[in-house]
């Protein structure tokens, strides 16, 4: 009898009704090489010709060699639950990205990203709940991406203040200059959440996990400089994140008013002024 152990392998136990075979079996897929067992047939060797063509080479042998066929094949493709469901989560994310951009967050479909990424409608419903949080995640990922690209310039053991000055700054360059797609999305989603007091505390919850990102990168930038304490991490994070979110608005609608390194400078007044208040309370 074929049987399904906890594990998901195939076991052969016994002697009674089989499956059916193809012929050449190990080029036809994994199940292909299963064959019928008769009652009371013992175990014999898998013929020369490497299948059961024919009614007479129906045997136990094959069936057992095809049992271990569909084990090693379930072993190359087995990914554990949580791989699976990060795989599945990532493809769902690229998808809703690119119908994002093509088509707005009011004129995609849970439909259309699920087609675009290969899933069904409930694969969507199951990982992410609604269209709404599907655009969240990816909001709060690339927040999360221009908070470690600043974590890199300004942490970074040997890189010189001007040169920290000028790698920040080239995130508001390059998020007014090359993320305008994003940009309009975002515009349109707070549009979206204002209107619906429920999403917009959704949206506040989910923009939590990057501001502490940015919490912790500007606590270590404070401790560095004796900060008074006054000046929490919370507190200059709200200051630093409102800079850059207004910096890029404002290149993008005038570039000549927030030239390149202008974030970093700003950046730098704003850090020198609370040395100098932490200073002057130590005097």
């Amino acid at each position: 009898m074929l049987a399904a152990g906890a594990d998901g392998r195939l076991t052969a136990s016994g002697a009674g009704q089989g499956l059916w075979c193809l012929p050449n079996w190990p080029q036809r897929g994994a199940w292909a090489g299963l064959c019928w067992l008769s009652p009371g047939e013992s175990e014999t060797t898998r013929p020369a010709s490497g299948g059961c063509a024919t009614e007479e080479s129906w045997h136990s042998g094959c069936y057992s060699d095809s049992i271990r066929y569909v084990n090693e094949d379930r072993d190359r493709r087995r990914l554990s639950r949580a791989e699976a469901k990060a795989r599945t989560r990532r493809l769902l994310l690229e998808a809703a990205a690119q119908t994002f951009a093509r088509k707005g967050f009011t004129g995609a479909s849970v439909e259309e990203i699920a087609e675009a990424a290969g899933f069904s409608i409930g694969a969507v419903y199951s990982n992410f709940g609604n269209k709404e949080e599907l655009f969240l995640e990816l909001s709060s990922s690339y927040n999360r991406d221009r908070i470690t690209e600043a974590s890199a310039a300004l942490l970074e053991e040997g890189v010189s203040a001007p040169d920290a000055v000028r790698e920040v700054s080239r995130l508001v360059a390059e998020a007014a200059d090359k993320d305008a797609d994003f940009a309009l999305l975002q515009a349109e989603f707070w549009l979206y959440a204002v209107r619906n007091p429920q999403v917009l505390e959704r949206m506040a919850t989910r923009m939590r996990e990057p501001r502490e990102a940015l919490e912790n990168l500007v606590g270590q930038l404070l401790e560095r400089r004796q900060a008074p304490a006054g000046a929490t991490p919370d507190g200059v994070a709200t200051v630093v994140a409102s800079l850059f979110e207004g910096l890029v608005r404002q290149r993008r609608i005038d570039p000549g008013q927030v030239p390149d390194d202008l974030f970093g400078a700003a950046l730098r007044w704003l850090f020198l002024g609370i040395a100098a208040d932490g200073e002057a309370k130590r005097a």
